[in-house]
């Protein structure tokens, strides 16, 4: 009799020390899960050469990079993979903003003129200027109208005596 009980004595020994395991492990897997779930890494400060955001696909939809001249860009694609918006500096180091159509023709150019003046440019289909609207050397509006291939051909602006002022030129 002795025999069984030894038995049975180290059965529930054995079965309790598998319990204990079994809920160490349990608790231990809860809270690992729980610490991974609720914390959230915060980075103070990121330094990367460029960064590229993509898709579920693996396709490019963004970049932030420097260009050439070592100034910041940021470059958005649409899901065809063209160029259709671009905000960076110009090569004096003003402000620039260009938006294309979703071919990636460029249709409108933002920035800033070489007095500093604001300046928009709205291109055509054939990437020539048609519109710009600006600033004076005097610092007053104005906005120049161009014909398909891109000339100048009427003026919307104020004059030295502060009137409006319409021009037009001959075709």
């Amino acid at each position: 009799m002795t025999t069984l009980e030894n038995r049975l004595s180290a059965l529930e020994l054995s079965n309790r020390r598998w319990r204990t395991a079994t809920l160490l492990l349990l608790l231990i897997s809860s809270a690992a899960l729980g610490m991974g779930a609720k914390r959230i890494r915060e980075l103070e400060d990121l330094k990367v050469r460029s960064l590229t955001i993509v898709a579920t696909d693996g396709r490019s939809v963004m970049t932030l990079a420097p260009n050439d001249r070592g100034d910041g860009t940021v470059c958005v694609f649409n899901n065809r993979g063209k160029l259709v918006s671009l905000l960076g500096c110009n090569d004096r180091g003003d402000g620039l903003l260009n938006v294309a159509n979703s071919s990636g023709q460029w249709t409108i150019g933002a920035g800033a003129n070489d007095r500093g003046d604001g300046l928009v440019e709205v291109f055509n289909n054939i990437e020539k200027t048609a519109l710009v609207l600006g600033v004076s050397y005097r610092g007053d509006g104005l906005v120049d109208v161009a014909n398909k291939d891109g000339k100048f051909k009427s003026t919307l602006g104020v004059n030295g005596a502060g009137a409006g002022v319409v021009e037009t030129r001959e075709p």
